[in-house]
């Protein structure tokens, strides 16, 4: 969260991680990278100065994360395209946001690399992003 507070400047990080996480097998840089990817996309198409929400919780074999942020939301015709190589939406085009339109194409490769999954959720006013990796037996 430290190093990431630059990205999420203007915007409180509220954290909460749920009791019976355990430990994973994962490489913790590129977590890092994962996390720091969602975060800066939280705070750079959140609406200012709303809270970014971060979830941590087990889940029958998986551990789930969630970032969740306040703002326009992604429009549902564009939600199944949000993690391919060089995709931008439209809002993102519109609002001249700076990026090429490969960190979440990263991210997912990131994620599928630990064996876990990711996808994205919204709903007017809010999109969640959110990923699993599996738990060690």
């Amino acid at each position: 969260m430290e190093r990431t507070a630059d990205a999420t400047k203007g915007h409180r990080v509220d954290v909460e991680v749920l009791d019976g996480v355990p430990p994973l097998w994962a490489d913790p840089g590129r977590l890092e990278q994962v996390l720091t990817n969602l975060l800066s996309n939280a705070a750079k198409y959140g609406a200012p100065g709303t809270p970014i929400r971060i979830g941590v919780e087990r889940r029958s074999g998986e551990v789930l994360v969630a970032v969740e942020n306040e703002g326009k939301g992604i429009a549902p015709d564009e939600l199944p395209r949000l993690f391919a190589r060089y995709y931008r939406t439209s809002e993102a085009k519109a609002g001249g946001a700076a990026g090429l339109g490969l960190g979440l194409y990263i991210v997912r490769g990131l994620v599928e690399a630990h064996g876990g999954r990711i996808w994205a959720e919204s709903e007017p006013g809010k999109a969640t992003f959110r990923f699993t990796l599996p738990c060690p037996d």
